[in-house]
């Protein structure tokens, strides 16, 4: 055998090989990607969820055009308001009609019951109950408000299912990250297991334990930024995918979140096996001769 053969011989044992691994951790890593995109999808929700809540500020009847006007400005300076959106009376009649397919001029005639309105979207972090409380007493002090209606029960009940969806995530995610970090450990622990005798070889012959220690963790480092790499383009296109499949611009305004989960994937896969490379290699050191066996 030549020597340059010989040298690669001796260079292919050294370095473990770590395909197998790769395509574990690529995988393991995707899994976590997955779950990390689910909560991320799921603040989306919850957040679509909280906007669609209206409060509606019905209107006295003796209001001119000018005095609602005056009363809109005054509704969207607060803090709270995140839109308004003006109902007429004619508006308010048709919605009735078309909602419970009756029509009350059979009855009432030319006269119109329904008041005019303002239906007021909130703010995310101000749908829930006591919020939703505080908002209704300010807007009633209005004195261009004949009185406000505000969804408490249906407010109370998502918060209470989105509490409780939030709690099962992240039990979820922990489990999950749990499961990850073991397998992707396993699995680096299982491709080192080949070497444990050249590295004790090169220990034998007097080579220190970082100039052992470092082409294994170079090449573990490296194999993970691959494994993390190809975890990151397979979410990239699943998340490129669910965008067109679900067409929800609500992707669009989280990207930054999503880029800040690919990036910590990406790290995590350098992470896990940067500490798993290093403690293989470790305890493989720390070992009698007769214990490799």
């Amino acid at each position: 055998m030549k020597q340059g053969d010989e040298k690669k011989a001796i260079q292919r044992k050294r370095n473990p090989n770590f395909l197998n691994s790769i395509l574990m951790i690529t995988l393991v890593l995707v899994l976590l990607g997955l779950v990390g995109m689910i909560l991320l999808n799921a603040q989306i929700v919850s957040k679509t969820l909280r906007e669609s809540i209206r409060i509606s500020v019905f209107l006295r009847d003796d209001l001119n055009e000018v005095e609602m006007l005056q009363l809109r400005k005054k509704i969207e300076a607060e803090p709270f308001v995140r839109s308004t959106e003006y109902l007429s009376k004619e508006d308010a009649l048709n919605i009735f009609k078309k909602r419970y397919n009756e029509d009350p001029g059979e009855i009432l005639g030319e006269y119109n019951p329904f008041p005019s309105s303002y239906e007021i979207g909130l703010l995310p972090a101000y749908v829930n109950t006591d919020s939703i409380k505080a908002i209704s007493k300010r807007l009633e002090e209005y004195r261009e408000t004949k009185y406000v209606k505000s969804r408490d029960v249906v407010v109370a009940r998502l918060n209470e299912e989105i509490k409780t969806l939030g709690i099962i995530l992240v039990v979820v995610s922990a489990l999950v990250l749990l499961i990850a970090a073991t397998l992707i450990d396993k699995t680096i622990r299982l491709a080192m297991y080949s070497n444990r005798f050249i590295i004790r070889s090169m220990q034998l012959v007097g080579a220190t334990r970082w100039f052992i220690m470092a082409p294994y963790i170079r090449k573990g480092i490296i194999n993970g930024l691959i494994a993390g790499l190809l975890a990151v383009a397979i979410l990239c296109g699943l998340l490129i995918f669910s965008e067109r499949a679900l067409g929800s611009a609500g992707f669009q305004e989280e990207y930054l979140k999503f880029a800040g989960l690919f990036i910590a994937v990406l790290l995590l896969g350098l992470l896990i096996s940067w500490w798993s490379t290093h403690r293989s290699v470790g305890k493989y050191l720390r070992m009698k001769l007769d214990e490799l066996y």
